[in-house]
């Protein structure tokens, strides 16, 4: 599986949020959810919201 740029960032930021104890359960609250869009959003100058950010984590975890 080819690694990308973006895909690096995404987990990084996942684990970040995780070390802050935004992640209670299986699941990130949506603050954290939040957060990773704004800053891929950011980074990448793409558009991205909460549901994309899900959608993502649910790829990664099947």
């Amino acid at each position: 599986v080819r690694a990308t740029k973006k895909g690096h960032f995404f987990i990084e930021i996942l684990a970040e949020e995780a070390q802050k104890e935004n992640k209670p359960s299986n699941t990130f609250k949506a603050v954290s959810i939040n957060r990773v869009a704004l800053a891929i959003s950011k980074r990448f100058q793409v558009q991205c919201d909460a549901k994309h950010v899900e959608n993502r984590l649910r790829t990664i975890k099947n």
